[in-house]
């Protein structure tokens, strides 16, 4: 799921919550900002979302908002904050643990990531891209069966997920479990034909496993789909 997907979502749920209840407030303001975030003018949002805060400090999605402007910008920290705010006002907040996530994973906080994970599967257990996320998560951690696990996971809720399929052969390619790499590959090149990468990693375990003329056509298919990690194969193991 994209990041603007996920905006889109998130406010499109937030404007259908307040037109449901007085509590949630929908003002002018709010609006604007969800508008002018979706445009990514960004300054412009950050702005009405203040303004909308200054009329009800209660409204989690001007907090998520500024969050996610937060995040364009590149303050994780402010970004965090944000998030903190909207979940200690909604707990049950799932986009805001979901993004905060995001957050602290790509600042290398795994092991909060993971527990911000675990209260969205709680909340939405059949929410496919967190188990994807948190299996990303978990393989960071070196918990690889963990990793498989989720993506197993993810696959059973999703699955036509090419990056699942290529995901999970990469955590049983760090097992050895060359065939079972193999055959995920096989999957993702089914779901995308042209798909390079997959071509160049299924090649790389076949060789592994002694198959190579197997691993040969592969990383041809590779090169020729553009992948350049394939040349690096073949001038190594085809001299």
């Amino acid at each position: 799921m994209n990041l603007r997907n996920i905006l889109i979502t998130v406010f499109m749920l937030a404007i259908f919550s307040c037109k449901q209840a007085d509590k949630q407030p929908c003002d002018n303001d709010y609006v604007k900002g969800i508008n002018s975030l979706l445009s990514f003018q960004l300054d412009s949002a950050n702005s009405q979302f203040e303004n909308s805060l200054k009329e009800d400090p209660q409204n989690v999605f001007a907090y998520y908002g500024r969050a996610e402007i937060a995040v364009l910008k590149g303050n994780d920290n402010e970004a965090i904050k944000y998030f903190d705010t909207a979940i200690k006002l909604d707990p049950s907040f799932v986009f805001a643990y979901y993004k905060r996530a995001y957050i602290y994973a790509s600042t290398g906080q795994h092991a909060k990531a993971i527990a911000d994970m675990n209260k969205v599967i709680d909340l939405k257990p059949d929410f496919d891209y967190a188990y994807y996320s948190r299996a990303v998560y978990k393989y960071a951690v070196r918990d690889i069966n963990g990793a498989i696990n989720d993506m197993t996971k993810m696959i059973a809720l999703n699955p036509n997920y090419i990056n699942a399929y290529y995901n999970r052969a990469s955590f049983y390619g760090a097992q050895k479990k060359y065939q079972f790499a193999i055959n995920d590959l096989n999957k993702a090149i089914e779901l995308k034909t042209d798909y390079a990468a997959a071509y160049t990693w299924k090649g790389f375990y076949e060789y592994q496993l002694g198959q190579k003329e197997n691993a040969r056509r592969d990383f041809n298919k590779g090169k020729e789909l553009g992948d350049i990690t394939a040349n690096i194969y073949i001038a190594k193991y085809y001299k």
